[in-house]
């Protein structure tokens, strides 16, 4: 049995052996093995404390044996460290425990102890309780001794159970002690077991204390060591510190300096920018004067206009005259074929007059019914295009403002319009005032009297007009799908009456009707008859006489002394009144006359009023003298002729003077008048309805016709069709005005709704007119005019504003009479509260009464004043007005907010409200609320019953939970498409026959919200990229709802706002849901969007993330702005971190939970979008492990070829378009100047004039031809097809253009490309496709690139805008200068600097730069100098703060082309024996069309080979080639100086395709295999055009070996050559040792043979000429062949100048130890000249890789 340390020691086995230790194993043998048992086996006995105790402990030994600082104790301790006893691990191991055992047995005794010590304090405590029990015990009987020896039975009863009590307290005290007792026993015990054990291992705790101090004495030495570590630390800190102080010090020191530089850059910018500013402002002045120019400029165009204007008038003038002539000139040939006309018809025996009137009515006719028609189609089509567009406006406006449109019943509450009122067909008179008074209306048949009385009931059937109409109150309220059908049914029904003859009869006839006499000039011979009654003169001088004469009759009367005074007699009546009289009866009245003087008088009739001479006649005979007292009769006769009113005197004559009697005639009139002119109804209660009546009394003889209606207090308002459908128009009623029947007659015509709305004018009313009075005027028959269909048609205009818009200039005369219809206004439609009662117009007889009702029906409490009129149609009579006044109060139950408006609520959610009712009656009453029985299940009021107290307040609670079932259930009070909610609800009160009626009022709307997809699947997700997915979430509510996703996992987010918002009624929303995986796993989460009233809308998501096998430093690359033509240049890494597939130690690249990516190299590739200007670089790769690749990306914006041949195309088709315009101005300008030449041979004269004009037109013919051609070569080009964006090349004129325009006009852009990098495993190689064809999609990487392009501030002006500048083909040292032009195109000034070009290099810049100020341009010079014959290219670079401009320059050496007959460039001589020579050739052709001068030139003849030779040879072959071309060729030389190869000849001329041959001799004078040079060809001296390597090897003898491993440089040793030994010595020479190496591979399961071959050659050679040939033998193989090898050839004969090869193969023997290298050794001796023996080591491995 072995026990094996664990790791907790700081070794396993495995790597203990791997580092060289032994295992550490303790065997059961050992002494210490029992003891350790014997311990682990007491291990149950330790409690938890100990434990933690050992755990402690096993801290401190921890702390004692750790590694600090990378040095291990052990270590130390066995290669440094004193010995102190401790050889082992295992004793280690055994203190470790023994100190855990005697550590646990301490602690366990210290347990025991306290247990021990604590039970005896419980003892303790047990036994005092005891005692002061049993004191108290004492006392108490001694106490029940003394209480029931004095008698106190209730003490002592009390007391006696008290000391029972104690009895059991000291009875279980007893039993406590006894168990604590025991437990004591127990715990002692346990004391004593540990205690014994203890002793048990004194000894055994000495020697550990022994050991632990050795480990302390250890510990302080390693202390000791690494403080000295430390201290070396400390003082590298130190210096580092040092150091970075003295660094920081440099870097304040150059801030310093840098911040001075800054102030003085920054006050010398100042100064620039001063001189800017002025340049700025001189720019604002110059634009400012520009602006005033411009001003001018577009003074004088409009002045230069308006005369134009001028002049323009004159000749339309001018034209209108002559249009006038025309006129005149075809009515004069009308007339001319009218009067041949009417011969004709003469002749004929027709009436001419007749047919040409019938003629011209029937043309009349026809216009005037096309003209209607079209009219008419033209206004439908307006109507319905203004019903249309109001229905959007109003569509539009009710979703804007859904507050403002309430139900159709509540809105219609609201509306107040025009009131319907009854027909009445009046006639008014105009006085001289201009004001109307009513007259009778007479008809003249009782059939006009029913016609009109048809017309007032409204029994005829509507006109045509009458159907159009203005736009009633409840027409505008109606659907917009009625309006259109009502529309299109007038439409139809006009079209269908549009033929149908319909007479109408005028109401009255017109003065045109009347036939009238022509007035005659009367004649000089008639005068006019004499005045009755004299003239005025002779009236006046009848007067005065009469006054005189009657003076002198009147005597003065004086009785008594008294003088009388007045009219002496006295009639009786005192007026003589013929009242209601009629035309035609006479009437007779008797007056009495009687005297009234003092004493005797007389009276004697003398005269009546004038105008009542021939109506009266006065019956009166004198009766002489009378005494006072005395009476007379006079008969008065009134004979009336007309029905007018007369008034006049009786005129007499007494002896005291005249008097009279005063007589009076009136016709029939109405007398009418009121009982009351104020009614009081005093205080009503709000419901209750109460009637007062007014008495109309007519004490007249005439009747008459009344109307009793109630006086508005305000205009009436009502809808129209001129406004929005939901606007409101006030239009006061229109007054009756009076019309001239001859302008209506003239204006007949249809007038559409909408204008006859628009004509709507506000007139003034006449008190006593009607409210509303609409004017209906037919056109009247007239006999002198034709008839046609249109003026038979009844025309009705609805406003009196047509007639108003007639001429000003027309006055109305006194008589005009004016025919209106008078509505009688309807109050019982309205919820008015005092109105008219069912009387409200009829007739009052004469002399008789006719009540009207007052009615007062209060629904709104409140002090209520009304005034009604009562208007006649009797002119004479005024309107009588009556004032009412009322008291509404109100009901004594009330409640404060009748409609509780809820708002807009949504569906199974709780709105509660409150209902207050008060009472102001002084009783109590009780309540009892009344829900309708649709609602019982959504409204409830709480409670339903109750009692409010004497003016106080009830409050009820009202609660609305409206349910699904609603539409259901709440059918006629809850509409389902609206969700509007109107519940009438009431108070049913005690006592009260009037219920309280309220209304609940609400909108109900779900709170539904709905993503449009259940579940999301965002498919593959990177772990370095974010996936977005957009979902939309729709609110059905009509509310607002705010909305936030919860409990969102880590690895999710939503945008924006994090989630959180308030989406409105209706809308949609799009969300973004962003999912960041951060492993590589599948991803099922929930997404739960959680309203604010706590409804969860969930969404299912789901992604699978991806881990790719690489990854990219940066994924955002945001460029700096980069104008057109510059590179901005950006990298970033990508790297493979797959080192391991251990996924327990680190995320590893996978899909999800699918397979771990294998390690090794990944490759990457790049695919840039199609047309992007980027580039990268590499965009294919591979990258191994734990490396990283540098990727470079450039941005160079550009502007695209489809965009500039586009403009190239504009620019050309403006070209060709000015070219044609161009062509067609000249040929007009030829063809001017050819009729010009015309004009002038046709006007000149004589013979001189015309010789030279056939000269000029013969020498005219010519551009008459090219103009010809010309025409020709117009219409080929015209015929020609239009270029198109093919036919635009990059190098056309065009294009380069086109691109200058389009650069110049760029006005920046913003581009954002996405560029994925396709990941595969494997290296690009090995990979059958491209990375971007064997990808896996979901490990596809991205990068955003965001690439802002401005325009550049400075271009290329020469070489048609190009950049590049190319010089061409230039020879070999010629110099030629080219220049470069650029422009500043930016509004700044440009600071620009040049880069740097290569100073060895052809081109240079040979002038410098400067600032550029705007639209400045400069000449750059730049010269090319090739000095090789080969291609140069270079890029000048022009730097601005904003951008850089690149130049690449490109040029081309002219140099011949030679070719050299030496392949690879080396020239191998072969092997000669030393002091002997060997010579080859190679041949140079020259290729070119140029002669070649070239020169061979030798590296060993160099003078900088020394210098070249110091560079450290090349240890390997495969750079060798590399090597010669770089470095110095020259390998060892002679040792008598002369030269080891050379060239014959080194140097010539080359002809055009001519070739000469070149020699080379190789002469060693020892032996060496190591004989190289460098033959160099040079052409012109300056450019070399080929290297060639020569090579040769020298040998001492004529045998030579090779094939062999011999590790070699490429030169010879620097060693002291060996002393070359005489070729006739008869010395032998020594054994060589050379090595072949053979190395097995395993193929196929088995190991296979290797071999090798040694090559054995004979050098040709004069000095052993009999030599033939060389032999070989190959000796000793015995041991060689045991270990598997064999020789193909060991024996053999070679030729001189050949060579032959020994093959030497190794079959590895079967259990070969791969690990046992073979080695083995052959002879082999060459024998020609002399005998060579080499030694063959032979060593064979097996390679397993």
């Amino acid at each position: 049995m072995e026990y094996e340390v664990d790791s907790e020691l700081g070794y396993e086995n495995e790597s203990a052996r791997e580092s060289g230790m032994a295992d550490i194993i303790i065997n059961d043998e050992h002494p210490m093995y029992n003891e350790i048992e014997h311990l682990d086996m007491r291990n149950d006995d330790i409690t938890p404390q100990d434990n933690q105790d050992d755990s402690e402990w096993e801290d401190e030994y921890d702390d004692l044996f750790s590694e600090e600082d990378g040095y291990s104790f052990m270590d130390y301790y066995y290669d440094d460290a004193p010995n102190y006893g401790m050889h082992s691990l295992e004793q280690k191991t055994q203190l470790i425990q023994l100190r855990r055992h005697l550590d646990r047995l301490d602690a366990k005794a210290l347990d025991k102890e306290h247990d021990v010590f604590r039970i005896k304090e419980k003892v303790d405590a047990c036994r005092t309780k005891m005692k002061a029990l049993e004191f108290e015990l004492a006392s108490i009987r001694e106490e029940s001794v003394s209480m029931k020896e004095s008698g106190n039975i209730a003490a002592h009863d009390r007391l006696a159970s008290q000391i029972k009590k104690l009895e059991l307290e000291i009875q279980n005290e007893h039993e406590v002690e006894s168990l604590i007792k025991a437990e004591l026993q127990i715990a002692e015990m346990g004391l004593s077991e540990v205690a014994l054990e203890q002793r048990h291992y004194l000894n055994l705790s000495e020697k550990v204390q022994e050991q632990e101090e050795k480990v302390r004495e250890e510990k302080k030495l390693m202390a000791e060591l690494r403080l000295r570590k430390e201290n070396q630390a400390a003082a590298k800190k130190e210096r580092q510190l040092r150091k970075a102080e003295l660094y920081f010090m440099k870097k304040m020191e150059e801030e310093e300096n840098a911040y001075k530089a800054r102030l003085e850059d920054a006050l010398v910018n100042n100064m620039k920018a001063k001189q800017f500013l002025q340049i700025s402002m001189q720019k604002v002045r110059d634009n400012w004067n520009r602006e005033e120019e411009k001003n001018t400029t577009l003074a004088k165009r409009r002045m230069k206009s308006v005369i134009d204007l001028k002049k323009s008038i004159s000749s339309t003038q001018e034209n209108l005259q002559a249009l006038q002539a025309r006129d005149a000139a075809r009515m004069k040939k009308q007339d001319a074929a009218e009067k041949k006309e009417r011969q004709q018809i003469l002749q004929d025996g027709g009436n001419p007059d007749q047919v040409l009137l019938q003629r011209k009515n029937r043309k009349n006719i026809e216009k005037q019914k096309k003209v209607f028609v079209k009219k008419q189609e033209e206004n439908r089509r307006k109507i319905a295009e203004k019903i249309f567009y109001e229905e959007q406006r109003f569509g539009k406006r009710q979703q804007q403002l859904p507050q403002l449109w309430a139900n159709r019943k509540s809105e219609r509450e609201k509306e107040l319009g025009p009131l319907k009122k009854r027909p009445v067909m009046k006639s008014i008179r105009m006085d001289e005032e201009g004001e109307p008074h009513f007259i009778e209306r007479k008809f003249s048949t009782s059939a006009d009297f029913n016609l009109d009385q048809a017309h007032r009931e409204g029994k005829l059937e509507p006109s045509e007009s009458d159907e159009i109409q203005t736009t009633t109150k409840s027409d505008v309220v109606s659907s917009s799908i009625s309006i259109e059908g009502r529309l299109e049914a007038l439409m139809k029904k006009g079209a269908s009456k549009h033929n149908r003859e319909d007479l109408a009869q005028p109401e009255f006839d017109g003065l045109w009707t009347k036939k009238h006499k022509d007035y005659k000039v009367p004649k000089d011979e008639q005068v006019l008859p004499k005045p009755v009654g004299g003239s005025d003169m002779e009236r006046a001088i009848l007067k005065r006489t009469l006054e005189r004469h009657r003076a002198g009759i009147t005597v003065k009367q004086v009785a008594a002394g008294r003088e009388f005074t007045g009219q002496p007699f006295y009639s009786k009546p005192d007026v003589i009144h013929f009242k209601d009289f009629d035309v035609g009866k006479t009437y007779k009245k008797k007056i009495v006359i009687t005297n009234v003087s003092y004493t005797m008088n007389f009276c004697r009739f003398i005269e009546i009023s004038e105008h009542l001479k021939d109506f009266i006649f006065v019956d009166f005979k004198p009766p002489g003298q009378m005494s006072a007292g005395m009476s007379c009769d006079m008969f008065v006769t009134f004979s009336p002729k007309i029905n007018t009113d007369l008034v006049g005197d009786v005129k007499f004559q007494a002896q005291t003077g005249p008097f009279s009697i005063p007589l009076k005639c009136s016709t029939k009139k109405c007398d009418l008048k009121v009982d009351v002119n104020f009614i009081d109804f005093g205080s009503q209660v709000v419901g209750e309805t109460i009637c007062r009546s007014v008495q109309l009394v007519n004490n007249g003889a005439l009747g008459t016709r009344f109307e009793f209606f109630k006086v508005p207090d305000k205009p009436a308002t009502t809808y129209t069709t001129e406004t929005s459908l939901g606007r409101l128009t006030t239009a006061e009623t229109v007054a009756m005005t009076p019309v001239d029947e001859s302008d209506i007659l003239k204006t007949a015509t249809t007038v559409p709704q909408q204008q006859s709305t628009k004509q709507n004018r506000r007139h003034t009313m006449k008190e006593g007119m009607s409210t509303a009075a609409v004017t209906s005027i037919r056109p009247l028959d007239s006999p002198g005019l034709p008839v046609t269909e249109d003026q038979d048609r009844m025309v009705s205009i609805n406003f009196v504003d047509v007639v108003e818009e007639s001429s000003p200039e027309r006055a109305r005369s006194d008589g005009d009479e004016i025919k209106f219809e008078s509505t009688v206004t309807d109050y019982s439609m309205l919820p008015e509260e005092i109105k008219v009662g069912q009387t409200m117009s009829g007739e009052i007889a004469p002399f008789s009464t006719v009540r009207l009702d007052v009615i007062f029906a209060p629904t709104i409490p409140g002090n209520i004043k009304a005034n009604f009129r009562i208007a006649f149609s009797d002119k004479d009579s005024e309107p009588l007005t009556v004032k009412t006044s009322a008291k509404a109060i109100d009901v004594p139950v009330w409640i404060e907010n009748p409609t509780i408006d809820l708002g807009i609520c949504m569906y199974d959610r709780l709105y509660q409200d409150q209902l207050i009712v008060k009472n102001r009656a002084t009783t109590a009453l009780r309540l009892n609320f009344e829900v309708p029985k649709e609602l019982k299940n959504h409204i409830e009021v709480l409670p339903r019953t109750g009692y409010i107290q004497a003016q106080s307040t009830f409050t009820a609670q009202l609660k609305f939970l409206p349910r699904k079932n609603l539409a259901e259930e709440g059918a006629g009070l809850f509409d389902p498409d609206s969700g509007v909610l109107e519940a009438p609800m009431a108070i049913q009160v005690a006592d009260q026959t009037r219920p309280v009626p309220f209304t609940v009022m609400g909108v109900v709307t779900c709170s539904d919200m709905e993503f449009d997809q259940d579940e999301i699947d965002f498919g593959k997700c990177g772990i370095y990229e974010s996936v977005a997915h957009t979902v939309k979430l729709t609110n059905y509510s009509i509310l607002p709802q705010k909305f936030g996703f919860v409990d969102v996992p880590d690895y999710a987010e939503v945008q924006p706002n994090d989630g959180f918002g308030t989406i409105l009624p209706l809308e949609t929303i799009e969300l973004d849901v962003i999912v960041n995986a951060d492993k590589a796993k599948n991803y099922n989460f929930k997404l739960v969007c959680k309203s604010i009233i706590g409804r969860q809308f969930p969404i299912r998501c789901r992604a699978v993330g991806v881990h790719p096998p690489m990854e990219l430093t940066k994924q955002v690359i945001n460029f700096a702005a980069t104008a057109l033509g510059d590179t901005s240049h950006a990298h970033f890494h990508v790297v493979n971190s797959h080192t391991s597939a251990n996924e327990f130690t680190h995320p590893v690249p996978r899909i999800g939970k699918g397979e771990i990516v294998p390690v090794g190299p990944t490759s990457f590739e790049f695919r840039i979008p199609e047309g992007a200007p980027i580039s990268v670089a590499p965009c294919v790769g591979t990258v191994q492990p734990g490396e990283k690749c540098l990727v470079n990306v450039y941005f160079n914006p550009a502007l695209g070829d489809t965009t500039v041949r586009e403009e190239a195309l504009r620019v050309l088709k403006t070209q060709k378009d000015d070219n044609e315009r161009r062509e067609a101005d000249r040929q007009a300008r030829e063809q001017a100047l050819a009729a010009s030449k015309t004009d002038e041979d046709k006007n000149g004269k004589g013979k001189k004039s015309k010789t030279p004009a056939r000269t000029k037109t013969t020498d005219s013919q010519p551009p008459k031809s090219s103009g010809t051609t010309g025409s020709d070569r117009k219409s080929g080009t015209d015929e020609a097809p239009s270029p198109t964006l093919e036919d635009v090349e990059k190098d056309s004129d065009a294009f380069k253009a086109a691109l200058a325009s389009l650069t110049r006009s760029f006005s920046g852009s913003f581009d954002s490309y996405k560029i994925p990098c396709f990941v595969a495993s494997g290296a690009c190689d090995d990979i059958t496709n491209s990375p971007s064809q064997s990808f896996n999609p979901a490990n596809i990487l991205y990068v955003d690139v965001h690439c802002p392009t401005v325009k550049p501030p400075v271009v290329v002006i020469s070489n048609q805008g190009q950049n590049c500048t190319d010089f061409g083909q230039v020879s070999i040292g010629q110099n030629t200068i080219r220049p470069i032009s650029i422009q500043n195109i930016s509004d700044q000034p440009v600071d620009l600097t040049l880069s740097s070009l290569d100073t060895n290099g052809p081109f240079q810049v040979l002038n410098a730069l400067r600032t550029l100020t705007p639209d400045e341009t400069h000449t750059l010079l730049v010269s090319f100098t090739p000095n090789a014959g080969k291609l140069f290219y270079e890029v000048l670079k022009m730097v601005s703060p904003l951008a850089t401009l690149s130049i690449p320059l490109t040029g081309k050496g002219v140099s011949p082309v030679i070719d050299i007959s030496v392949d690879d460039g080396v020239l191998d001589m072969g092997d000669v024996l030393e002091g002997e020579s060997n010579s080859a050739t190679f041949t140079i052709s020259n290729s070119s069309s140029l002669k070649v001068d070239y020169s061979i030139r030798l590296d060993s003849n160099s003078l900088l080979k020394h210098s070249l030779s110091q560079q450290i040879p090349s240890r390997s072959s495969d750079t060798e080639k590399e090597h010669s071309r770089s470095q110095m060729l020259a390998g060892p030389q002679n040792y008598d100086g002369s030269a080891v190869f050379d060239c014959v000849p080194c140097e010539g001329t080359i002809a055009t395709e001519e070739t000469h041959e070149i020699t080379v001799t190789f002469s060693p004078d020892h032996s060496s295999r190591h004989y190289s040079d460098g033959a160099r060809i040079v052409l012109f001296n300056l450019e070399q055009a080929h290297a060639v390597k020569l090579q040769g090897r020298a040998h001492k003898h004529m045998m030579y070996l090779d094939g062999y491993d011999m590790p070699r440089l490429a030169f010879e040793s620097l060693s002291t050559e060996e002393k070359p030994a005489d070729l006739e010595s008869d010395l032998a020479e020594p054994t060589r040792d050379i090595l072949l190496t053979f190395r097995s591979k395993i193929s196929e399961g088995c190991f296979q043979a290797a071999s090798r071959e040694l090559s054995v050659g004979c050098i040709r050679t004069n000095a052993f000429v009999s030599k033939k040939s060389g032999d070989w033998i190959v000796e000793n193989m015995q041991h060689a062949q045991s270990l598997g090898f064999s020789v193909e050839f060991p024996k053999g004969s070679v030729d001189v100048g050949s060579a032959k090869p020994i093959e030497i193969v190794w079959t590895p023997p079967e259990g070969q130890n791969p690990n046992v290298t073979v080695e083995s050794s052959l002879s082999l001796t060459l024998k020609a000249d002399v005998a060579l023996t080499y030694n063959v080591l032979l060593r064979a491995l097996l390679v397993l890789h």
